[in-house]
């Protein structure tokens, strides 16, 4: 539903013509200068953007506005009038004069407003030039150089801890919420609605990806940011301190891990919440157990990824004996693969028990043989369990009997 715009049109009257003239100044400067791209710092200092800043102020644009800016997605910082001139300037660049005063008046007029929430991640490798892949639930993959928004393009790199990342992509979904008046100068990022949910989402995507891509993915942090469209500077960042550091990039990603990686999450949606809560904990983990090389690493996840998706029934006791059994009789229906099930599971177990009672373990070609196969079955396990849902232990093994 649109506001009635009629107060508006006065800003192609009085703005329009001033940020034009202001934009060829800043163009003639950029290009005389050999700058091929705005960053806050430039804006800051040059006189040609605070000459526009005060001016916005002096015919009354800005006091309308700051009374009208949703600052949805902004860290607990008050807009102000120069983060609205940096914008227009900014996207005045970008695409016009007129058409940034008319986003300034669609965004008056509008009853939502539009924003971004994004999870940067390690560990995915784009070779080609790929555009963003769509991996389900609106969430979106692509490579870094490509994202959504300008705030990881060029001029405001130096935020969200831009110059230490190490994210090799991102991962993101579009949202809408509605658009508040008056409270929106001071607002924090916990105004925007639902925000833990969203950013639960893009998890769940990341870590059933890995499922098919089989590398791990690192998450660094999220941020959530206003769409071009909307007269704002900046964005909020909320940066993960669990980050495991550089994972091992090698191969590009494949349109067929995203198909898939979109089926399953489908499935996984269907699940009731506490059902994707358990299976959480087996998908984080293996995850893990993918994105480190050393051996008592890998071990020490691969153990915790099994007891959580074989033993997630809160029973105690024989633990090695359940644990290998039931994914016997889960995974397999014939004598002889329920043995072979039986052995592999346990094998990786036991490694895994090693690595943490002793803290090391002789890594051989044969110990890793043992670690990847049982690998394999966990994973086989956890994408059967997305599919047909919960599990009631008991009944399996009382059933395969």
């Amino acid at each position: 539903m649109q506001r009635n715009t009629a107060a508006y049109f006065d800003l192609e009257r009085d703005l329009c013509p001033m940020l034009e003239q202001v934009l060829a100044q800043l163009s003639e400067y950029l290009l005389t200068h050999s700058i091929s791209s705005l960053d806050k710092g430039l804006l800051l200092n040059l006189p040609i953007c605070s000459d526009f800043s005060k001016a916005i102020e002096d015919v009354g644009i800005f006091n309308f506005l700051a009374k009208s800016i949703d600052c949805r997605g902004k860290f607990q910082n008050a807009t102000h009038r120069q983060m609205f001139a940096n914008w227009l300037l900014v996207r005045g660049l970008e695409v016009s004069a007129a058409r940034a005063v008319e986003d300034v008046k669609l965004y008056l007029s509008a009853s939502e407003i539009d924003f971004y929430v994004i999870a940067l991640v390690h560990g995915i490798l784009f070779e080609d030039d790929f555009e963003a892949l769509e991996l389900g639930d609106g969430v979106f993959v692509s490579p870094i150089e490509t994202p959504p928004v300008r705030f990881f393009r060029g001029y405001a790199k130096e935020g969200a801890n831009w110059r230490s990342s190490l994210a090799t992509a991102l991962l993101f979904k579009k949202i809408s919420r509605p658009r508040r008046e008056g409270e929106g100068a001071f607002s924090s990022l916990q105004t925007v609605d639902n925000v833990e949910a969203i950013r639960e989402e893009i998890n769940d995507a990341r870590l059933i990806y890995a499922t098919q891509s089989q590398k791990g993915i690192q998450l660094e942090g999220f941020t959530t940011i206003p769409a071009d469209s909307v007269p704002h500077w900046g964005g909020s960042f909320v940066l993960h301190r669990n980050f495991l550091g550089p994972v091992e990039l090698n191969g590009g990603i494949l349109e067929r891990d995203a198909t898939c990686t979109k089926m399953l999450l489908e499935q996984f949606r269907r699940l009731d919440r506490t059902e994707r809560e358990r299976l959480s904990v087996p998908l984080r983990f293996y995850n893990d157990y993918l994105s480190v090389t050393g051996p008592e690493d890998r071990a020490m996840f691969l153990r915790v990824c099994s007891e959580a998706l074989f033993l997630d029934d809160n029973e105690t006791g024989e633990l090695r004996y359940r644990l290998g059994l039931r994914a016997a009789f889960y995974l397999a229906d014939e004598l002889d693969e329920r043995k072979s099930v039986i052995k592999a599971v346990r094998d990786g177990y036991d490694i895994g028990s090693r690595a943490i009672h002793s803290g090391r373990i002789q890594s051989t070609k044969t110990s890793e043989e043992k670690l990847d196969h049982a690998a394999s079955l966990v994973r086989k396990a956890i994408l059967k369990r997305i599919e047909t849902g919960p599990v009631d232990w008991n009944e399996i093994v009382l059933q395969s009997k």
